[in-house]
Formats: structure tokens, sequence, C-alpha cells
């Protein structure tokens, strides 16, 4: 594939993805407000005091994050059972069908084709968009356990530059 037509396709994508972020909503917050909302910057010059704050903002962050995801993945289990149900109705009413007619069933690959294409696609945007906030925010505690881990490195060495400069002292 020439490198234009590469770039063409990563273009698109990267438009594509912004659109996504800025059009899906939660509780009248995008995706990309959501990722600001749980964002936390640490200052590289942070004293303990600091760090500890740090900390605890992130806790607290990381167990909103846990709550909403938990949230959304049940939501998610709720759409995807939904559409499960729906195809087996449609399928069975496409199988009844058949009989009433007398016909001989189509194979189980047509028919399932047949119903899933049928009047389902209100239901596949339902549980398209369900799994981008579920990702969004399994991406978002990803994100918060990273800045979780960074803090605790920090404040190991700042402790440690304490101590040395204490030691040094005496």
């Amino acid at each position: 594939m020439e490198t234009t037509k590469i770039l063409s396709l990563l273009n698109n994508y990267s438009n594509i993805r912004q659109v996504v972020k800025e059009t899906i909503l939660l509780d009248s917050l995008s995706l990309n407000d959501w990722a600001d909302k749980y964002k936390v910057v640490i200052d590289s010059d942070a004293d303990l005091s600091a760090l500890r704050n740090y900390a605890a903002l992130t806790s607290k962050n990381i167990q909103e994050v846990i709550k909403i995801l938990n949230e959304l993945k049940v939501t998610d289990r709720v759409i995807s059972l939904s559409q499960e149900s729906t195809l087996r109705s449609k399928q069975s009413a496409v199988i009844e069908d058949y009989r009433n007619r007398k016909k001989p069933l189509p194979n189980s690959t047509s028919l399932l084709t047949t119903v899933a294409l049928s009047g389902t696609e209100h239901g596949l945007e339902e549980n398209v968009i369900s799994e981008i906030l579920v990702e969004t925010f399994e991406q978002i505690l990803k994100g918060l356990y990273s800045v979780q881990k960074t803090i605790e490195t920090m404040t190991f060495q700042v402790t440690t530059e304490v101590k040395m400069l204490n030691f040094n002292a005496n």
C-alpha cells in the first residue's frame, strides 16, 4: 500500500476517533470530558504532602471510575442479552413462517443472516456505543492505575531523598 493511502487512512481513523470521543455522551459529558474529569496531572517537583493529596485524589477517581465501569458492564450485558433474545425470537418466527408455508427450511447460515439483517440495526448501534463506553472507561482506569504507580514511585524517591538529607545532616 502506498504511503499517501496509508496516511489518508490514518487521518480518517483519527478524525473518526475524535468525532466518536466528542459525540457519544454519558450523563451529558463526552468521552473527552470524562477523560479530562479523571485526569490527574502531577507536578514534577511535588513534595510529600502534595503526593499524599495526589494519591488521595487518584484513589477517589479510581473508585468512581470502577463504579461507573461496573454499571456500564452491566448495561452492556443487558443489551447483549436483549439482542440475543431478539435474534432468537426472530429466528423462531422465520422458522415458524417456513413451517406454516410448508417450505423447506434454508440452511442455518442463510437463516441466521436473514434474521440478523432484518431490523436489528438499532440494537447494533446500542451495542457498539455500549462497547465504546466500556472500553473508554477501562482506558481511563488503566491511566489512573499508571498515575497511582507513578505517585508511589515519586513518594519512594522523595522519602529516600529526605532520609538521605537527614542522614547526612547527622
